[in-house]
Order: structure tokens, then sequence, then C-alpha cells
């Protein structure tokens, strides 16, 4: 793509991925959980996060031929949710790999983990890793109540916070998503969207999760007078 638009005169053009990560942790302190984690690694991130940025093919994808090495991308974009609690199984059919939700944490309503750390932990490795700065591509919450939107909004950003104030440098945030949609796998029935849509009506309504982010956007800051707002006393910082 580089070498394309060079030769129609752009020189400024800048080139990058978007991937799924998953925060991925052992769910236990022996060797067995603490290589499943390796495992689960590679064949969810490393394969595509190799092939992407560097133009290198590693196992199981090794045996194809190679092309150019380098450092083909100009920033790293994330798509993160969740976090998974990775352990050993000594099932071939499922690589030797067992995860599952941390017990006792907070989900959304699809049963994932809401792990506001991960997309600091993740943002952190790959800036480290490739030294790129880093797009927040997706980020969002199924929840069909609005119940816990605002606070996932408001501690995933708190985590973006925290690595600017560390010099890694997060060149944008893509909440997902503006509104209610189609998902590949659960199709209509997770709620995604800052506006909901009625499948039947199509009337949007604005969700208070919403109002919140939009405060935000307009702002470019959470103040003590959104926290009153939109937590009440009992709201986090």
């Amino acid at each position: 793509i580089h070498g394309t638009r060079a030769t129609q005169g752009f020189g400024d053009t800048r080139v990058g991925m978007a991937l799924h990560l998953r925060y991925m942790e052992s769910a236990g302190r022996g060797f067995l959980d603490r290589f499943a984690v390796r495992i689960s690694e590679r064949l969810f991130h490393g394969i595509f996060v190799k092939g992407m940025i560097e133009g290198k093919r590693i196992f199981p994808l090794a045996i194809l031929p190679q092309r150019r090495r380098g450092t083909f991308a100009d920033f790293f974009g994330i798509n993160y949710y969740t976090r998974d609690m990775v352990s050993f199984t000594p099932e071939p059919a499922k690589m030797f790999v067992s995860t599952k939700v941390k017990e006792g944490s907070a989900k959304n309503d699809l049963g994932w983990e809401i792990y506001p750390e991960g997309i600091y932990h993740l943002a952190k490795r790959y800036h480290s890793r490739y030294g790129l700065p880093i797009c927040i591509t997706e980020n969002g919450i199924a929840d069909a109540k609005d119940e816990k939107r605002a606070q996932f909004i408001y501690d995933h950003l708190h985590q973006l916070r925290r690595l600017c104030d560390e010099g890694v440098p997060v060149l944008c945030y893509c909440h997902w998503t503006n509104m209610d949609n189609f998902e590949w796998a659960e199709g209509y029935t997770a709620r995604f969207g800052l506006v909901e849509v009625n499948y039947k009506t199509m009337k949007r309504t604005v969700r208070r999760s919403g109002r919140f982010y939009a405060d935000i956007c307009r702002g470019n800051a959470v103040t003590d007078a959104m926290i009153a707002k939109y937590f009440g006393k009992g709201g986090r910082r």
C-alpha cells in the first residue's frame, strides 16, 4: 500500500491493522497453565501480529514461503473487550487450551468479563515491542439495560489516560458502537449501542451512557460535575 500510494504522489499515507486482542492470564500458577497462555497468545494474536506488522510467518504458518520482512505498519490498532483466564487441557482438539471467565468478576450481557486494565497492558506491550502509536479501534460493552456502560467507558478511558501519562502515544479511541447493531455470532441480541434501536419501529433513543460519552467528547474531559450527574455520590474516580 505504501508503494502504490507513493507512485501516485502520496508520501504521507499511514497504514496499520486492527486486531481483536484479549488479555490472557494464567488461571493457575503451574507450568502447564503458563504454557497454555503462550499457545493461546500465539494462535489468537501472534500469527496475525507477526504477519501483518513484520511480514513474518510463524508456526503453524511458517511452512509457507516468506516475503519481505520489516516493520510495515504506521500504527497499531486494538479492538479490546475482555480478559480470558487460560488453563491447560490434555485435549488436542482444543489445542491444549481451556479458557474461562474469572469467578465473581463483573460481566457484560454476553458473559464476558469487564476488565479495564487489560486495555492498558495490551497497549503497553505492543507499543514497547514495536514503538508504534496506538489506536483503540473498538472498545465497548453489551449492556441492554445501560446499567454498566457509563462506568465501562470511564474505567477504560482512565486506563488510556495512564498510558498517555507514561508516554505511550494513543492516537484515538473509537467506542463500539454508535447504535445497536448486528453482531456476527449474536445477531441482534447483543446491545452494544450508545443509542438504543427499536428493531420493530427503527426508533433511535440516546442512552444515558451515550449522553455521558457526548459530554466527554464535547469537553475532552471528565469533570466532577459529570461524575455527580452520571454516577452520583458513589461514582468511581
